[in-house]
C-alpha cells in the first residue's frame, strides 16, 4: 500500500449528514476514479467503496455510533500492482463528524413526608445508554451515579430520599459523555 500526497485526483465537497440512525457521507468523485478508500478514526476501520455502490446508496452510509470521529476519503487506484491512495496535503479529504447527542428525558416528582422527601426520578432514552452516564447530586455537592444502563424505550425509575427542604439535580458525566448525551426535562411520563 502506498499513500501519495497530491492535489489531483481529489475528492471535493466532502459532507456528512446525520440521518438519525446512520451517517451519510457525500462527496464529488474525481474523473476516472471508480473506487475510494474510506476510513474512520479513532476506530481504524476502513474499506474500499465503489462508484457503483455510491450511486446505489446515494452516498456512503454507516450506522451511527456515539462519539466524534474523523472520516477520510481517498481516491484509490492500482499502479503497477501496488494499491495507491491519494491524500490531499491540505486535509480536504477528511471530515470530522459530531453526531447529534442522544437525548435522555427525565421527570422528577417529589413526595412529601413529615421530615423527609422522596424524589421519584424517571429516565427514558430512545437508544441504549451505558451505566454511569447520568448522575444526581444533592445540595451538599455529593454526586451519585444511577449505576444502571438505560435500555432503549424502557423507563428507569429511581427513588431518592432527602431531608426536608433539600433538592437534587441531574447531570451527565463530564468529558466525552457530555458531548454524546443531553438531558431534557419533561412534564409527564414517556
Amino acid at each position: 500500500m502506498r499513500i501519495i500526497e497530491t492535489t489531483e485526483p481529489a475528492i471535493s465537497q466532502l459532507k456528512y449528514t446525520d440521518t438519525g440512525d446512520h451517517i451519510r457521507l457525500t462527496f464529488q468523485w474525481p474523473p476516472e476514479i471508480y473506487e475510494v478508500y474510506i476510513s474512520r478514526e479513532p476506530h481504524g476501520e476502513g474499506r474500499l467503496y465503489t462508484l457503483q455502490e455510491y450511486r446505489q446508496q446515494g452516498g456512503y452510509l454507516e450506522p451511527k455510533r456515539p462519539g466524534r470521529c474523523t472520516w477520510s476519503v481517498m481516491p484509490f487506484i492500482r499502479l503497477n500492482g501496488v494499491d495507491t491512495y491519494y491524500a490531499r496535503p491540505d486535509g480536504n479529504h477528511c471530515i470530522t463528524c459530531i453526531p447529534a447527542p442522544i437525548e435522555i428525558t427525565y421527570l422528577v416528582r417529589t413526595r412529601w413526608g413529615f421530615a423527609n422527601r422522596t424524589h421519584v426520578i424517571t429516565l427514558y432514552a430512545k437508544e441504549d445508554v451505558p451505566p454511569d452516564v447520568v448522575f444526581y447530586a444533592n445540595m451538599h455537592g455529593a454526586a451519585y451515579p444511577f449505576g444502571e444502563a438505560l435500555t432503549a424505550g424502557v423507563a428507569l425509575v429511581r427513588h431518592v430520599n432527602t431531608q426536608k427542604g433539600e433538592r437534587i439535580r441531574l447531570f451527565v458525566h463530564e468529558g466525552e459523555m457530555a458531548e454524546l448525551y443531553c438531558l431534557r426535562a419533561i412534564n409527564k411520563k414517556p
